[in-house]
């Protein structure tokens, strides 16, 4: 296992079967997760929203470009994007 640091979060490195998965465990909320399995979403309106409809904030950083970057799982990405996706513009933009 090769430990890496990157920002404000851990990245394990993780060799499974001849298959590296990335694994990453929040400094936030200590949750480690793969990447494949949630969503990264740098609109803080939107987040809201996830959050507000019960959806786990798995993580929490801050990118390169200075930007949080909110972290839910991707079943619940799946489970709400419609929802999202249907509320109106003004309301996006609040």
């Amino acid at each position: 296992m090769i430990l890496m640091y990157e920002l404000m979060y851990e990245i394990y490195e993780e060799r499974h079967e001849g298959e590296i998965k990335m694994k990453s465990i929040s400094d936030l909320t200590g949750r480690m997760y793969e990447n494949e399995d949630v969503v990264f979403f740098r609109n803080h309106v939107q987040a809201a929203y996830y959050h507000s409809w019960g959806c786990e904030l798995v993580d929490l950083f801050v990118d390169n470009n200075m930007k949080w970057v909110f972290v839910f799982w991707k079943a619940d990405h799946i489970k709400h994007r419609d929802r999202w996706g249907a509320k109106s513009k003004g309301e996006k933009d609040e």
